[in-house]
Formats: C-alpha cells, sequence, structure tokens
C-alpha cells in the first residue's frame, strides 16, 4: 500500500496565473497528488491539459513574476515555495532532477558531454576536477552508452537522439536524485530507442530507488512504466488510480476518449478521436471543464463544477456521474 511507504513529494491546492496577477487566466486549479519513494507516478492529457508547467511549478522553474503560483509543495519537510532561490538552486539538480523532452536543447552545444556531466559532481557534491572525470564516465557506463570515454570528449551533435537522452539520464541521476521529473523524455524518439530509455529508466530507479514523476500524453507509456497515473484537463486532476485500475475501470468520459484512441492488436478500424480541442487558458468552462466534449453532458454538467468523487481503491474522478445524485 502507497500509504505505508515514504512520502518524497506532497503538492497542495496548487493554483497557477500567469500575467503577473491574480486576476489573469488560471492555468492550474486546486492540484493535489504525492510521489513516494520508489514508484513512477504518471501525469497524463493532452497538450494544454497542465502537467509541463505542473511539473516546472514543482521545480520552480516560472519566472515569477509574470507567475503567479499558491498552494504547498512539500519536499523533505519544506514547502519548496517559501524556500529562498540560493536554497532552492541547491535542491534542484541535486535531490530533484528534471529530464527534459528535447536534450538538444537541454544540452549545451559549446561543451563536450563529459565536461557538462563533471560539473554536476563538481557543484552539487564538491569532488576536484579528477573525481568528477572519473564519476562522469562511470554514468556514461551506467546508462548503457558504449566507450563511455571517447563518447565523454565528444560534443552532442556528435551523438544520436537516444545517446544524448541517455546523457540527460545520466546527468539527472549523477546526484542520486530522491525526486526524479521527467517531462516527456522518450517523445523525440522511435519506438525502438524509446523502450530502451524506458527499461533503463526503470533499472535505474531499482538500482537507485528514486520517485519518478512522468509526464506524458502517451497512455501506452504510463501502462508500460507508471505504477499510479493522475490524467489532467484544462489545468485540473480529473481522474487518479493505479495504473491496472485505470485501464480495468476507467470511470472519467476524458480517460475513456483517451484510452479508446489507442491502437489494438489485430484492429484495422479507423481509430476513434475526440471530438473538439483543448481551450486555451482564460476560455475554460465555468461547470465541469470536459463538459463542451462529452458526450453525456447536461445541465447539471454545464452549470456545476464537480468535486473528485472517491470511487475506492485508491482510485478518485471529477465527474457527476459518479457521485451520489446520478445525471440523468
Amino acid at each position: 500500500m502507497m500509504e505505508n511507504k515514504e512520502k518524497v513529494l506532497s503538492v497542495k491546492d496548487l493554483n497557477l496565473w500567469f500575467d503577473g496577477d491574480f486576476s489573469s487566466p488560471q492555468i492550474l486549479n486546486n492540484v493535489n497528488f504525492e510521489v513516494y519513494k520508489g514508484e513512477t507516478l504518471g501525469i497524463a492529457g493532452e497538450s494544454g491539459c497542465g502537467k509541463s508547467v505542473t511539473s516546472l511549478s514543482v521545480l520552480r522553474l516560472l519566472k515569477t513574476p509574470p507567475a503567479r503560483i499558491q498552494g504547498t509543495i512539500e519536499f523533505q519537510g519544506e514547502n519548496l515555495l517559501e524556500l529562498p532561490m540560493s536554497k532552492m538552486q541547491k535542491i534542484r539538480g541535486n535531490k530533484i532532477a528534471m529530464i527534459f523532452q528535447e536534450p538538444m536543447t537541454s544540452l549545451n552545444p559549446l561543451f563536450k558531454v563529459g565536461y557538462q556531466l563533471e560539473e554536476v559532481f563538481r557543484l552539487h557534491q564538491g569532488l576536484s576536477k579528477e573525481e568528477a572525470k572519473k564519476k562522469a564516465i562511470e554514468m556514461l557506463d551506467a546508462v548503457r552508452i558504449p566507450l563511455p570515454e571517447q563518447r565523454a570528449k565528444e560534443f552532442p551533435f556528435q551523438l544520436s537522439g537516444g545517446m544524448r537522452q541517455r546523457v540527460m539520464i545520466a546527468m539527472a541521476l549523477s546526484c542520486r536524485p530522491e525526486l526524479l521529473v521527467a517531462d516527456e523524455p522518450t517523445t523525440a524518439l522511435d519506438v525502438t530507442i524509446q523502450a530502451q530509455v524506458l527499461d533503463l529508466m526503470r533499472n535505474l530507479q531499482k538500482e537507485f530507488g528514486t520517485a519518478i514523476m512522468f509526464i506524458t500524453h502517451d497512455l501506452g507509456v504510463i501502462r508500460e512504466i507508471c505504477d499510479r497515473v493522475v490524467i489532467m484537463y484544462c489545468g485540473e486532476i480529473v481522474e487518479t488510480a493505479k495504473v491496472e485500475e485505470l485501464f480495468a475501470n476507467p470511470c472519467h468520459p476524458y480517460t475513456n476518449g483517451l484510452l479508446s484512441t489507442l491502437p489494438q492488436s489485430g484492429v484495422k478500424d479507423r481509430l476513434p478521436t475526440i471530438p473538439g480541442m483543448v481551450p486555451p487558458a482564460g476560455k475554460f468552462p465555468s461547470g465541469c471543464v470536459f463538459s463542451p466534449r462529452c458526450e453525456h453532458a447536461c445541465e447539471q454538467c454545464i452549470a456545476n463544477k464537480p468535486e473528485l468523487y472517491d470511487v475506492g481503491n485508491g482510485h478518485s474522478v471529477r465527474c457527476f456521474r459518479y457521485q451520489n445524485t446520478e445525471v440523468k
């Protein structure tokens, strides 16, 4: 049971606005979730649902202003939102690390990959130049990069996309962080390399015991690597459950729509789609945020915002159909 595990991260009532004041469009609305030691929590949804800004809020990588954040992001007994930036910088990259979607924009093209890895050890662990160089090569070897001594002397453009992502994973895990935030780390990779990277992350998680917050739009990847999943839409959590429970018993119409778009083996029919699009910030519906795209929506859904309803077994859904008042 997750309740008996050590809680690494606790996000409570997270709200986010842009454009400098609280009268501007709200991007995140009362987001709540936890990440436990050794588990992988998936956060899924279409582009524009609030997945990435949630991860950036956790690491305080949003410039404030124009961003305005309210709520609590508790990590090792401290609210990260209340820490001075000098202390936050010591946590970021050390106790909490992040892997971004496109490593070519995250790695500095002017420096060799070995040097960039060495910087992590020298900055966060105070190692000497020689010690850091040795550790960098060890980490490149740990993420299964062949000829690590040679690759350490190469620039990012000399490596393939899969190799660059492995370098980013090595960099993120160099200090053995308590929490790893992975923001769509396999999206830019072909399916073969994607499978290798996911397998690598699983093995390294077992070795280091790191908790992972995995951001993706791909429910197939969620099923492959995650223990629990949070489904987001329009800056809100609309469903959360253990992965096996979510796939066996999806409750929210949005989750059902996402699952129906997954290719099925042997099925040659055209894949279904969810009608409409995610509305832009500032134009989120006042009632149920999914109501304009939902075939089950009624007057109650349009007029009122549903709360998260507990359907048992650690499974919650934000939908009137699963509350005591049955929608007709």
